[in-house]
C-alpha cells in the first residue's frame, strides 16, 4: 500500500495535472478586476424602481386631458429614472391609440348620422 501511494505521488511530481492547471488560471482571470465602464455605473443610477404609490400617482396625474399629456410627454422623453421613462412611452402610445380610436369613431359617427341630420334640419 505504501509503494502505490509513493508511485502516485511520483507519477504526480514528474507529470504535472493538466487540470489543476487550468482551474488555477480560471481563478486567477476571475479575480482580476475588470475596469469600471461608464455604462455600468449609468445602469446602475438607474436602477431605482417606482412603487405602487408612484404608479398610483401617475395614473391619477394621467387621467387628467392637459396635464396628463403633458406630464407623460416630460416623462417619456427626459426622466433618469428607467422605470419611470418606460412607464412615461407606454402612456404615450397608449394615449395616441385611445385619440386615433376616438377620432375614428368621432368621423363614423359623423358620416353615418349626416343623412339623418340633413334630413331632420330640412
Amino acid at each position: 500500500m505504501q509503494t502505490e501511494s509513493r508511485n502516485d505521488a511520483q507519477t504526480s511530481d514528474t507529470y504535472p495535472n493538466i487540470e489543476t492547471d487550468d482551474i488555477k488560471k480560471q481563478t486567477d482571470e476571475a479575480t482580476q478586476e475588470q475596469p469600471i465602464r461608464e455604462e455600468d455605473t449609468k445602469a446602475e443610477k438607474n436602477v431605482k424602481t417606482m412603487s405602487a404609490a408612484d404608479y398610483a400617482i401617475g395614473l391619477l396625474i394621467f387621467m387628467l386631458p392637459v396635464a396628463g399629456a403633458v406630464v407623460s410627454l416630460i416623462w417619456a422623453c427626459s426622466s433618469r429614472n428607467d422605470n419611470r421613462k418606460n412607464f412615461g412611452k407606454a402612456l404615450v402610445i397608449i394615449r395616441i391609440v385611445i385619440w386615433i380610436a376616438a377620432a375614428a369613431i368621432i368621423f363614423a359617427m359623423t358620416g353615418l348620422f349626416s343623412d339623418l341630420l340633413f334630413d331632420i334640419l330640412t
